[in-house]
């Protein structure tokens, strides 16, 4: 939580600032907000727990063998922060044997940190949050960003989504939507081909907030997981299905 926070306070500083960007590939961007985030992060996992394994968005894995690796997205939602849009992150997990037992999620322009450990719940700011209740017909769906990515197939499932649900919206940022699903803004995320760094810290917090988190065939989400369909719960089986 407090490393998320630091780095949240750099990232708020640089908002809407000069920054340096390269091009990752074609269609993704990295800039020195990114990295300098990523270093305040690992360096305080590093400084804390040094025989822990880490796995980061820009610098990779650190290649230790550990029964708990930290999974660390340090700017999550680069291109809306890049262009001036207030929705990004920081997310930050720990996996015990390949399982999330404790994360945080946290978004600076909105002063919001989302914590969960197993067990223990999911809260925002300290306060206890819990996914909606609402039904399908009054649902708010998330969809995921990448559509340049698949594009017939991603075009076919927003489709099928937008005759299902409510209404449908594309944020470009993977902890908001988590968080914004655990705190029951709304009921629905999804995610094709998903990283684990986009993944491991918001799926144990929407678990813990009472939602459910598997993939597109509704087997339990794990770290190997490529497809991820995270819910309130109550739409679940509805929703999925139109993902297959």
């Amino acid at each position: 939580m407090e490393a998320s926070e630091d780095a949240g306070r750099l990232l708020k500083k640089s908002f809407r600032r000069e920054t340096q960007v390269k091009y990752k590939t074609e269609r993704e961007l990295v800039s020195d907000a990114d990295l300098k985030s990523e270093d305040i992060i690992l360096s305080r996992i590093r400084r804390e727990f040094p025989e822990h394994a880490v796995y980061s968005e820009e610098a990779g894995s650190d290649g230790r063998k550990s029964r708990f690796e930290w999974v660390v997205d340090p700017l999550d939602g680069t291109h809306n922060f890049l262009y001036g849009m207030p929705l990004y992150g920081v997310a930050v997990a720990v996996l015990e044997d390949d399982e999330p037992v404790a994360s945080a999620i946290h978004l600076p322009e909105f002063n919001e940190t989302y914590t969960a450990t197993k067990g223990g719940g999911a809260y925002v700011n300290g306060k206890p949050i819990h996914v909606s209740s609402r039904t399908i017909r009054e649902s708010m769906l998330l969809f995921e960003c990448q559509l340049h990515r698949g594009t017939e197939e991603k075009l076919r499932m927003l489709g099928n989504l937008s005759s299902r649900g409510f209404s449908v919206r594309i944020l470009g940022v993977a902890t908001v939507a988590f968080a914004w699903l655990a705190r029951g803004l709304a009921d629905f995320y999804e995610i094709a081909d998903a990283k684990l760094c986009d993944v491991a810290a918001g799926a144990l917090l929407v678990s813990e907030a009472g939602g459910m988190v598997t993939d597109f065939y509704g087997r339990p989400w794990n770290k190997y997981s490529k497809n991820v369909a995270a819910s309130n719960g109550v739409i679940h089986e509805n929703v999925i299905e139109k993902l297959k």
